[in-house]
């Protein structure tokens, strides 16, 4: 009798053991990492204007500063939560470096309404860091069109937290007597909530690689952005845009 239950016992072992290795290796992927490398397309124009006390008058400055398209760095990370809705976060970063143009009118020392223009540069450099938290839902094109079955289309949505850093013309140097001003540029930092909505295809090239399950390539097109920032003197501005790209899929 104890020969019996110790051979039963062992096949039984042995059977969940072989159903558990048979279910590892064709149970779907949980969790994810995408690697992407893109662009963001907005454009911007930041135009600036303020006045100064100088000499015993009022001397003004206006400016303007492009911000232009930039590329974007982006890693991601999640994992299936319920059904086949995941739970993703992810960070993405821009960076540009621009030019501000504008004219200072700078009063006269000793006579009134004698103002001279002198000109502004300077360079400015833009950098945004968006932190987000994203809803995903897949859409298998296999279930429309069979021939795709190594295709996946994902839609997602969340929450972005965006931080934004640029140099901003603050205000102008006049030396002593001199009607020719030199900009003051300093950096300026300010933060806000936005969105992200946007959509992914990936393409599988690789199954079955033990814990790393798949890998693939793949291309996402995707708005992330959001509510104004304020970086003074410059104006109220909003942040982020479109963006695309594409990069690695790696799903375990």
């Amino acid at each position: 009798m104890k020969h019996i239950v110790c051979t039963a016992l062992t096949a039984a072992l042995l059977l969940t053991l072989t159903a558990s290795s048979a279910y590892a290796q064709t149970a779907e992927p949980k969790a994810f990492v995408n690697i992407n490398g893109g662009a963001q397309t907005q454009q911007r124009t930041i135009d600036t204007a303020f006045e100064f006390p100088i000499y015993d008058q009022t001397g003004t400055v206006a400016a303007s500063q492009n911000v232009g398209r930039g590329a974007i760095f982006d890693i991601s990370g999640g994992y299936r939560v319920w059904s086949d809705l995941s739970i993703g976060v992810g960070l993405t970063t821009y960076s540009k470096t621009g030019q501000i143009v504008g004219r200072a009118s700078i009063p006269h020392e000793l006579f009134l309404d004698r103002h001279a223009s002198s000109d502004l540069d300077g360079s400015s450099k833009r950098t945004e860091r968006s932190v987000y938290i994203v809803a995903i839902w897949p859409l298998p094109l296999s279930k429309f069109v069979p021939m795709l079955d190594k295709f996946d289309l994902a839609l997602s949505a969340g929450p972005s937290f965006i931080t934004v850093e640029q140099d901003v013309l603050v205000g102008v140097t006049v030396p002593q007597g001199s009607q020719q001003a030199t900009a003051d540029i300093q950096r300026r930092k300010d933060s806000t909530v936005g969105v992200l909505v946007g959509a992914d295809l990936t393409y599988m090239i690789m199954e079955n690689l033990g814990v790393l399950r798949n890998v693939g390539v793949g291309g996402f097109v995707r708005y992330q952005g959001g509510g104004g920032i304020e970086l003074p003197p410059a104006p109220k501005q909003s942040t982020g845009g479109f963006q695309a790209g594409g990069g690695l899929r790696l799903r375990f």
